[in-house]
């Protein structure tokens, strides 16, 4: 009797003593996990280094070593923003060009004003609300950044800025961000200044038809316009005036002129569009895909745009729409102007675009579409390769190259 009164407390405290390391391992397990999920993904990341994997595995992210695919560590991560009826929370991290809202607004106000595809998206600049996020929007170009990392939220890096020469990026190295939401083609978000959309999908979606006319040239007695306000660029776009200059008339207005423009820039625009039929969309940086209002504003107006940038602009232009400088010298640039001046009919083709497409503002709808999809979770760990300026930027003398050899100077 004596035995099987010890055999039972025995084993009552062997009972005892697994209960408590189980409840020690799950109550600790768990704590830490949620304390801080970004440490110890780092902690999995160098465990992961030891063992020759290229991949950063992590609490929530990793790579198959046999693929170049990211998935969810944990079951239910990777469909994290499936529920598309509840409403996904973009945090602002930072300023950008100034505005704590990103010249956005906030709450649903932008996706529901430019007509996006999917409008369960908010947007908010309060911090105290980090943990809540579906994603953070970083603006790489700034040094500020969350130092703790909620559990399953996406971290985006944003920019509408060409690369800047000089800057390593640090401050968003080292696996920090998921996505990357820019002008380029590339991106893991596309997030262009305009959108191109064909009318009969713009009507769908709401917009409304360009503006129409039977003629765009009679009432128009001016060649080429250009405001301007960045007198000494990258791209050395002054320089390419300054010679085209030397074969047909530029009238520049801005700051780098004595000719003002008054009002808005879209005011402005518009005057000059009434008065002139061309006009200089020309870009400060020569970087890929970077395309800024520059070339919509114009096509808004009723001129028609002389683009020049690092753009396979046919690809996202409105057909017959611009004039790519790349495609002529300087000389032979002003002789074909001066064509269209002279001829109504082969100017006023320029505009048949108008009557098949509609230019659109679309800026963040194709972020707000990625949260209400089951897209592939990664990371960047040089994020700095991304934006690496000698890679996706061209000196003006790899631009000009084949356009003229009057302009040399390189920054590379």
């Amino acid at each position: 009797m004596e035995s099987l009164r010890l055999r039972k407390k025995c084993l009552l405290g062997l009972f005892l003593s697994i209960t408590a390391v189980v409840f020690y391992i799950l109550i600790y397990g768990v704590y830490d996990n949620y304390k801080n999920p970004w440490d110890n993904a780092w902690k999995s990341s160098i465990h992961n280094k030891n063992r020759g994997e290229n991949a950063r595995n992590s609490s929530f992210y990793y790579k198959h070593p046999s693929s170049n695919t990211f998935t969810s560590a944990m079951p239910g991560i990777s469909n994290a923003h499936k529920n598309r009826s509840r409403l996904k929370l973009i945090l602002f991290w930072n300023k950008y060009l100034g505005a704590e809202d990103n010249h956005y607004g906030y709450g649903q106000r932008g996706f529901i004003k430019y007509k996006c595809k999917y409008q369960n998206c908010e947007t908010t600049s309060d911090r105290k609300r980090l943990n809540e996020c579906d994603a953070v929007l970083v603006n790489v170009g700034r040094n500020l950044i969350p130092s703790q990392r909620p559990f399953n939220q996406v971290w985006v890096g944003h920019t509408l800025e060409p690369p800047a020469q000089g800057n390593t990026y640090s401050h968003v190295t080292g696996g920090k961000l998921n996505w990357t939401l820019t002008f380029r083609l590339d991106a893991d978000v596309y997030d262009p200044y305009f959108a191109v959309t064909k009318k009969t999908d713009a009507i769908a979606l709401g917009y409304p038809p360009m503006e129409t006319k039977t003629d765009y040239a009679s009432y128009k007695s001016k060649l080429i316009a250009w405001v301007v306000s960045n007198c000494h660029t990258r791209s050395k776009r002054e320089q390419y005036v300054e010679i085209l200059q030397r074969y047909i008339n530029v009238d520049i207005y801005g700051g780098c002129s004595k000719i003002k423009c008054h009002g808005s820039s879209q005011d402005c625009l518009r005057k000059l569009g009434k008065m002139y039929k061309f006009y200089l969309s020309f870009e400060n940086s020569i970087c890929k895909d970077y395309m800024t209002e520059k070339v919509c504003n114009p096509l808004y107006a009723f001129m028609v745009p002389i683009v020049l940038g690092w753009n396979n602009y046919a690809d996202i232009l409105p057909p017959h729409s611009f004039i790519d400088v790349k495609q002529y010298t300087p000389e032979t640039l002003a002789k074909y102007l001066k064509e269209l001046d002279s001829n109504d009919t082969k100017y006023n083709e320029y505009f048949e675009w108008r009557k098949q497409y509609t230019i659109h503002s679309s800026r963040f709808c194709n972020l707000c579409e990625a949260l209400n999809k089951d897209i592939t979770p990664k990371y960047y760990d040089d994020v700095a390769a991304f934006w690496d300026y000698k890679t996706y930027c061209l000196s003006p003398s790899q631009y000009y190259h084949n356009i003229t050899k009057e302009i040399t100077s390189d920054e590379h």
